[in-house]
């Protein structure tokens, strides 16, 4: 099955080794993972967060602002890639949620 995530993003960061054109779109491709596994959901939310950081950039520069400003990119573009793959599994991992369901007596 192929898998691939396309985001676009209206983001624009005002620094201007940052700066991104109104649209712009972060693919990620995840065709060759099982993601109704464990190992499988962990491995799309790394690439996942691999390429928002890479869509975000902004690693070098120092300033607050700037800093404030790749966080919140980075934020936003994880939470809409996660929530457009619709994966129970990777998006209870992307919560910080077990998806691991013990039985109850």
């Amino acid at each position: 099955m192929k898998r691939i995530i396309v985001i676009t993003s209206a983001v624009l960061l005002l620094a201007p080794n940052l700066a991104k054109a109104a649209e712009e779109s972060m693919v990620v491709r995840l065709g060759d993972l099982n993601i109704a596994t464990e190992p499988g959901a962990q491995s799309a939310l790394r690439r996942i967060r691999l390429a928002a950081d890479r869509f975000c950039g902004g690693d070098g520069d120092r300033s607050m602002r700037v800093q404030m400003a790749v966080r919140a990119c980075r934020g936003e573009m994880v939470d809409k890639a996660v929530a457009q793959l619709d994966a129970p599994s990777v998006t209870a991992l992307h919560r910080g949620e077990s998806t691991i369901q013990l039985a109850r007596r």
